[in-house]
């Protein structure tokens, strides 16, 4: 048997944290608003992902008289490795009949793109002639008999 209470004053914009694709190496930010009325009187008092490519922080954006709302950031860290993660932002309440709300939290970590060097730019004197890309190794002496 599966029991669950359902709430409908609270509101997730948007409602769940997806970072879509992103290249490995980078490290992306994406943010969730969480609102609900102050006659509740929930308040969030953390935040956290249990995977540790995942950086989480909870920051209080208003306290008002009919409503608070809080912002969830979400970064991914740039040792994430490549491919698909699906997991979950848990939001700590201080209230006993919902102690933890389960945020689904989605990327797809693509290869990094690769390096390329920095190209040097040729000075105005040696325009026009050939360079050697791959140079020669120096000439041996002859040996003498």
């Amino acid at each position: 048997m599966v029991v669950a209470n359902s709430r409908d004053d609270l509101a997730f914009f948007p409602n769940e944290l997806d970072f879509a694709k992103i290249k490995r190496g980078a490290t992306p930010t994406t943010h969730m608003t969480v609102t609900y009325p102050a006659k509740a009187r929930v308040q969030v008092t953390g935040a956290k992902c249990d995977n540790d490519h995942i950086d989480v922080k909870l920051l209080e954006l208003a306290r008002g008289t009919t409503e608070r709302s809080y912002r969830i950031s979400a970064t991914v860290r740039a040792d994430i490795p490549q491919g698909e993660l699906h997991t979950y932002v848990e939001l700590a309440t201080n209230n006993p009949a919902m102690p933890c709300l389960r945020v689904p939290l989605h990327v797809e970590v693509e290869p990094a793109p690769p390096h390329i060097e920095k190209m040097r730019t040729i000075p105005r004197a040696e325009r026009g002639r050939l360079i050697n890309l791959f140079p020669l190794p120096a000439p041996r002496k002859a040996l003498r008999p």
